[in-house]
């Protein structure tokens, strides 16, 4: 096996009060372009998403060919 040189990346944008996904998308984007396609609401709960309560963490990831 071994490890291609690039990397991917998954943006999530994950609900603080309910923990369900709302948005995931492969580019860098704002949290404010993520949220105006739910209308900045969660999907699940309802609750209104405030782009500026939001945590980013980043962590990388390889794909792994055979």
């Amino acid at each position: 096996m071994s490890t291609s040189p690039l990397s991917y990346y998954n943006i999530e944008l994950v609900c603080n009060k309910c923990g369900s996904l709302n948005n995931r998308m492969s580019n860098l984007k704002s949290v404010r372009d993520m949220l105006k396609p739910i209308n900045s609401i969660c999907k699940n709960c309802g609750i209104s998403l405030n782009p500026f309560d939001f945590l980013i963490s980043a962590e990388r990831r390889y794909e792994k060919f055979v």
